[in-house]
């Protein structure tokens, strides 16, 4: 190989550069029980070190060449993974806690990514796919992250938005989710509709899944893409996701408005008491209270792999999704969705069996003709009265018809 130092093996008598034949007084062999020269002492430490530096200038150049591959995911490829991964992935993974899992991920994310070489025509990872993930894992993680960030923010600004339309500080109790969650027959309708309308497209990554063209056509329980009948747009998944976000965050959201309410200042966690805060943010002592840490995350597991939700966390999502899945299956469901559906279709003025025909019919909407009485003497000309007998004579000019 190129730049690469042969070192002599113990007991050889071979140096680098020597003959390989013992020759007595030959100061480039060391034969039993001779002592090495200064020279050939020498020679073998330069040798050791070019071997060391060639070694070293293989490591970077592996090393340079693997983040340019992962430098490359930061541009288009990003883009394409994270479309991915929200469009198809995201309805069924929302946590991962292990290297499994994350290679369970990376695997559904480049299969729904659709880029070439990556799977045999068996549908098995090729060893170019095995490459792929293995310098792109952490970029796989980062679209998970990222995604779930995307997603909390959302809620959390529905939820405001909730509150200021509702003019409290006050949200929902756990229980009134739950009850929608379980599809109880007793859960409060019109939170069901803002459940339905406002809080599922955020829980929800793709703009292209739970929108104006989906969410008014179908309930939430079925509805699903024309060519996918069993994979419904919302999953149990996403609604226990969205449920578990509530039980999270349902006493942090409400102090969190007020404070926006109050200050255009943004909001720093600290667990350090009396820090001095940065121009235009608040500090929140989060060892203080307690309540703005989430009662299932912690502010301080900073970058860690798959880190931020606790143990307990994870665990009540799992026991969420179960209900969800039993809530579902319900006889009753059908019939309460079908009653939401219609309530969400009146309020916003929705006709039609699909967004297509809705917006056909919303096209051809002409304002209704309002017809006048017919008033005697409005003609003043007395002429009138023969043209209009000359005018019934006439067999070509259609004759009014009355009581049109």
């Amino acid at each position: 190989m190129p730049g690469q130092v042969e070192v002599p093996a113990a007991g050889t008598g071979n140096v680098a550069g020597g003959s390989g034949t013992n020759v007595p007084g030959d100061p480039s062999v060391l034969g039993v029980g001779d002592a090495p020269s200064r020279a050939v002492m020498d020679d073998l430490v330069a040798a050791r070190v070019r071997l060391m530096e060639t070694e070293s200038a293989l490591m970077v150049a592996r090393s340079s060449a693997k983040k340019a591959r992962r430098k490359s995911t930061s541009t288009d490829l990003i883009v394409l993974l994270r479309k991915a991964f929200r469009g198809h992935v995201w309805r069924s993974i929302k946590f991962i806690t292990s290297e499994k899992q994350r290679r369970l991920l990376c695997i559904k994310v480049l299969k729904a990514s659709g880029l070439p070489n990556k799977f045999n025509e068996q549908g098995k990872l090729t060893s170019d796919g095995a490459e792929f993930i293995k310098d792109h894992a952490g970029t796989f993680s980062f679209i998970l992250n990222d995604t779930r960030s995307y997603t909390q923010t959302g809620m959390k600004n529905a939820a405001f938005d909730y509150m200021t339309s509702n003019q409290t500080y006050d949200f929902p109790s756990n229980e009134e989710f739950l009850k929608i969650l379980r599809r109880d027959q007793d859960c409060n309708r019109e939170l069901f509709a803002w459940w339905w309308e406002d809080f599922m497209p955020k829980a929800d990554a793709s703009a292209d899944h739970w929108n104006k063209e989906t969410k008014y056509f179908g309930c939430l329980s079925t509805a699903h893409p024309p060519d996918s009948p069993g994979e419904p747009y919302i999953t149990p998944s996403t609604e226990a996701y969205a449920m578990l976000m509530i039980m999270n965050c349902r006493d942090k959201w409400p102090k969190l408005k007020a404070i926006k309410d109050s200050s255009s200042e943004r909001c720093i966690y600290t667990k350090k008491k009396g820090a001095k805060a940065k121009p235009g943010a608040r500090q929140i002592d989060t060892s203080a209270d307690q309540d703005f840490l989430g009662k299932y995350t912690r502010t301080d597991s900073g970058q860690k792999e798959f880190g931020g939700w606790t143990h307990e966390g994870l665990l009540k999502y799992k026991e969420l999704v179960q209900l969800n899945k039993e809530g579902r299956k319900k006889a009753t469901t059908p019939a309460l969705e079908a009653r939401i559906l219609s309530l969400l279709r009146e309020k916003n003025g929705i006709v039609g069996r699909n967004y297509e025909e809705y917006e056909e019919l919303k096209k051809g909407r002409k304002r209704p003709m309002t017809l006048t009485a017919e008033v005697e003497g409005l003609f003043t000309d007395d002429e009138d009265e023969d043209d209009e007998e000359e005018y019934e004579d006439d067999e070509d000019v259609p004759r009014r018809v009355e009581g049109v």
